[in-house]
Order: C-alpha cells, then sequence, then structure tokens
C-alpha cells in the first residue's frame, strides 16, 4: 500500500456509520502494483515498469451535472424487519443495553491507552469508530420505547407481547 486519505478526510464528520446522511468519505487506499516487462504481475524489483490497463474509472475534474449518472450501492449485513414483537423487547431491553455497556467499557480502555502513544491511536483507530455504535443503539432503543414500537410490532401479527 502506497497511502490512504488523512483521518479527517477518510472519517469526515466523525461518522460512525455507513448510512448516516449527508455521508461525505473519502474512504480509499492507493496501492503501487508491480508488473514485468510483459505487464505481468511480478514481485519488488529495482527495475519498475509502469503497469498498462485498458480498464480504468475516468475522474471527471469538474464535477457533476444535472442528469449524471449516480450509483449508491450498499448491502445489509442483517436485517430484524421480520423481527417478532418478543424478539423487539428482548433487544430493545436486554440484549442492546448489555451491548452497549460492554461497547463503551472497551473504548474507555482503548482511548487511555491511545492518548498515551500515536502508534497505538492510529492502529486503534477503526475499531474504535466500529465501537461508538452504542450511542446510536441507545438512541435507537429510546425510540422503541417512546414510540411503543413493541406494541405496536405486536399489533400487525409479527408476534404477541404483553407488558407486565
Amino acid at each position: 500500500m502506497v497511502g490512504a486519505p488523512p483521518q479527517q478526510i477518510g472519517n469526515f464528520g466523525g461518522d460512525t456509520d455507513n448510512w448516516m446522511w449527508p455521508r461525505q468519505t473519502g474512504d480509499f487506499s492507493l496501492f503501487r502494483i508491480y508488473a514485468d516487462k510483459d505487464n505481468k504481475p511480478a514481485k519488488y524489483s529495482r527495475i519498475i515498469f509502469l503497469t498498462h490497463r485498458n480498464i480504468f474509472f475516468k475522474i471527471n475534474a469538474n464535477g457533476i451535472g444535472e442528469n449524471d449518472f449516480t450509483m449508491v450501492y450498499g448491502f445489509p449485513g442483517k436485517t430484524t424487519e421480520y423481527l417478532s414483537s418478543w424478539g423487539v423487547n428482548l433487544v430493545a431491553s436486554v440484549s442492546d443495553p448489555v451491548k452497549v455497556d460492554l461497547r463503551t467499557q472497551r473504548i474507555e480502555i482503548m482511548e487511555e491507552e491511545m492518548h498515551k502513544d500515536k502508534v497505538v491511536s492510529i492502529q486503534y483507530a477503526r475499531k474504535e469508530m466500529e465501537l461508538l455504535m452504542p450511542g446510536k443503539m441507545a438512541r435507537g432503543n429510546e425510540r422503541v420505547e417512546r414510540n411503543d414500537a413493541v406494541e405496536k410490532k405486536a399489533g400487525k401479527g409479527s408476534g404477541v407481547y404483553q407488558k407486565n
């Protein structure tokens, strides 16, 4: 790998979730590819040949215009859309609070070590961002309760739940 964007570009706005809008990130890496004189992959050599590819992405330095093609691609790792009311209640009131607490503790431990050493800070930056989701989980669980989501879910025939 030759390079990667500075953290401020690659993680613009401290975004911990791929689908928080507006999302403007520069998450890319630059790699050097070594090739032999026949443009085939080769091990590193002090004699470096430029690779020539017929396939590449064109970059428009003039920006975009109206009706330009835009592709947004994503794949959710999982969905809880079909979870029963019992399942929604279990997640919101039992498993997510435990996860939030554990992740919060992990972040505190990691940040303490990250503040001591810049190398450690760089090594754990991505992991720290992954662990920052507890705040979002907690807010989501507050919304579940505030909007009576469990009861509404039960009313749609996806499971029966009764508050005790």
